[in-house]
């Protein structure tokens, strides 16, 4: 299994003894190295002020939850996620 993501708001994950994506996941809008895979989840971490770091289900291709990490920063600005 090979996970591929980028700035059109899609997750594909591919299997590679067939070359074909076999999910697709929208909505994390990837910018970096912010994909990876474990136990069945999937975790994403998008380029935006809310809802940045998701995990999602890898044999249904649904969200499990949005992940709250920056409630405790002393910015008031928001942080995107680059890397997850």
């Amino acid at each position: 299994m090979l996970l591929s993501g980028g700035w059109d708001n899609n997750v594909k994950l591919w299997d590679v003894r067939t070359g074909t994506a076999v999910r697709s996941i929208y909505g994390p809008y990837i910018c970096g190295d912010a994909l990876d895979i474990h136990d069945g989840y999937v975790l994403t971490g998008s380029w935006r002020a809310d809802k940045s770091l998701q995990m999602w289900d890898v044999g249904t291709a649904e969200l499990v939850d949005d992940l709250s990490w920056n409630k405790e920063l002393p910015s008031s600005q928001p942080c995107q996620l680059y890397c997850a």
